[in-house]
């Protein structure tokens, strides 16, 4: 991403009939595509839980238990979390 612009400057992969595909040109286009559903994401939706990521506990509990879910962060990139977890809660002084 430019200093000046919140777009980032991306360079659209083409690929030509019976061109021979290296490792570093499917990583560049894994890139490309990441950076482009971030832009989308960042541009035209909001970040925050789309479904799932419940969380149970108590008050006092020293651990809580997350549902999964999905969720876009600021920074658009997707959170998917595919099974329960539990999470260690840090205690509060005082």
């Amino acid at each position: 991403m430019s200093d000046t612009s919140p777009i980032p400057l991306l360079e659209r992969i083409e690929f030509l009939d019976g061109q021979q595909l290296t490792a570093e040109d499917l990583s560049a286009l894994k890139n490309f595509n990441n950076e482009l559903r971030w832009l989308h994401a960042r541009s035209l939706h909001s970040w925050g839980i789309g479904v799932g990521f419940d969380v149970q506990g108590n008050r006092g509990d020293s651990s809580v238990s997350i549902k999964p879910g999905y969720a876009v962060d600021c920074f658009g990139r997707e959170v998917i979390l595919f099974s329960d977890q539990t999470k260690t809660v840090p205690a509060v002084p005082g």
